[in-house]
This record gives C-alpha cells, sequence and structure tokens, in this order.
C-alpha cells in the first residue's frame, strides 16, 4: 500500500510507522494509512497519513525501491508521534540494530522545540538495547511512565548448575519481571508442559532465588496498566517489609550486547 500511494506522488517519502516496517524494524501497531512525508509546499494525498516538514538529502534512503527516511531519522520520527511505551517498542529494536543513541538525540536536538520533543527526549533516556521484544519495551515504558524504577533487562541468574533468564530485575529490590507474550504458549510444546516448565521456573526464582515474580500480558500493558503497576506496588511493599537477601552464591549477568 504505501508503495502504491507513493508510486502517485514521487516527491513524498515512506516515514515514521511506515518506514519503520519498511526497515525491517517492529512498530507497536500497523498504521491504518500510510504514513508519507512531504515538503511544506506541496498538498496532502489522499489515502495517506501526510506530515508536511523538509527533509534533507542525509535523511532519505532507498529501501525496496521505496524513497524511505533513514532508520536513525525513523526514529526521531517515532518518538516524536507516539507515546512512550508505543515508541520504546521501535527504539529499543533500532538500537539493537545497530542505531548510534547519541546521533539520534543529536537528531532530535536539531529539530528544536518541536511538538512532542520532550515526551521524544523521555523516550531516549528510557531505550534499552537489552530489551528483546515488543512486549518487554511497552510493559517497560508503562511500568516507568506511571513511577516504577528503571530495571534491567533480560538479566540472567544462576544458582549451581541452574539457569534462568527474566524479563526485567529490580536488582536492589530483589522483584522480577515478566513479560507474558502468546508466543511463549504456542509452538512444539503443548501448552501443559510450557505451562509446568514455566511453574518449574517460578519455584525456583521465588524459592531458591528469593525474588518476586511481578507477571504482565500485552493486553493488561496495553488496556489497564494501571493494574500492573499496583502489582508491582505491593510486590515493593513487602520488600520494604522485608528485604531481599540474595543467595552467597547466586551469579547474575546480561548477555553482550549486539555490535
Amino acid at each position: 500500500m504505501v508503495a502504491a500511494v507513493a508510486a502517485g506522488a514521487p516527491d513524498a517519502v515512506a516515514g515514521q510507522r511506515s518506514a519503520t516496517l519498511i526497515h525491517g524494524v517492529p512498530v507497536i501497531e500497523v498504521p491504518p494509512l500510510p504514513e508519507l512525508i512531504r515538503g511544506p509546499d506541496l498538498a496532502r494525498l489522499s489515502g495517506a497519513r501526510t506530515t508536511t516538514t523538509r527533509l534533507s538529502d542525509r535523511d532519505i534512503t532507498m529501501r525496496r525501491g521505496i524513497k524511505v527516511t533513514t532508520l536513525e531519522r525513523t526514529v526521531v520520527d517515532v518518538a516524536l508521534d507516539l507515546p512512550v511505551p508505543d515508541a520504546l517498542v521501535t527504539v529499543d529494536a533500532a538500537l539493537r540494530r545497530g542505531v548510534d543513541l547519541s546521533q539520534v538525540k543529536d537528531m532530535l536536538r536539531s529539530r528544536g522545540p518541536v511538538r512532542g520533543a520532550k515526551r521524544a527526549r523521555q523516550t531516549f533516556d528510557w531505550t534499552d538495547r537489552q530489551s528483546e521484544t515488543p512486549i518487554e519495551s511497552i510493559g517497560r515504558g508503562q511500568l516507568l511512565i506511571h513511577g516504577v524504577p528503571r530495571p534491567r533487562c533480560n538479566v540472567w541468574f544462576q544458582l549451581g548448575t541452574r539457569s534462568y533468564r527474566v524479563d526485567e530485575h529490580w536488582d536492589e529490590l530483589g522483584i522480577v519481571g515478566e513479560a507474558d507474550g502468546r508466543v511463549k504458549y504456542q509452538g512444539e510444546l503443548a501448552v501443559g508442559d510450557t505451562l509446568w516448565q514455566e511453574k518449574i521456573r517460578q519455584d525456583w526464582l521465588e524459592n531458591d532465588v528469593g525474588v518476586l515474580v511481578v507477571r504482565w500480558t500485552s493486553y493488561e500493558m496495553r488496556s489497564r496498566p494501571l493494574q500492573v503497576v499496583r502489582r508491582w506496588e505491593r510486590a515493593a511493599a513487602r520488600r520494604q517489609q522485608i528485604p531481599w537477601e540474595p543467595p552467597p552464591d547466586l551469579i547474575t549477568w546480561q548477555d553482550p550486547l549486539p555490535r
């Protein structure tokens, strides 16, 4: 659809979420209309969401035969356009693809006091290349905007010969966050087997490592994030009463970041 609309307007450039998808980076949801950018002296396009702004040659590249904003420019535009949790889905993934955070921050500063700049700066301050999936990114974003401290993402716990990786870890509190996507419960293993393995894993985390586990789904984070925030706050209140004492032989680490 983007290619078809852009073909009727050779001066248009695919931008924002449409550009993100063309670059092969995830978005929170596919836009209902192609998102295109045109110069301020040109008319809007029928059948597209058109943004009027000037682009320099360094902001534009070609992908799949379509003129599209570079991934760096796309990241800035998405951060300006979307709420922080939604934008983190794209920004986290783009950083894992090798986008330089300092470069996109400089690009944002060069735009001046544009609409959404404060929100975009917050997104860039909270982005994390260790976050691996959209549900992890949006979940972390929702918790952060509701005042929950920043966690470490995708942390391994090893105790003896046994190890598991968790999605989020609040180190000093001993609280673990787990994002439950539907894919986790599909695939080669039967659902019953997967649920049993998850129970064994959570029992080990809670009983052997001693952490508190807070779980959430994508639906919860999209529609009722305050429920998850309250869940986390109850866990934090328990930690105020009984602080976490990590096992003396517990080892934690994060996987090396992609280059």
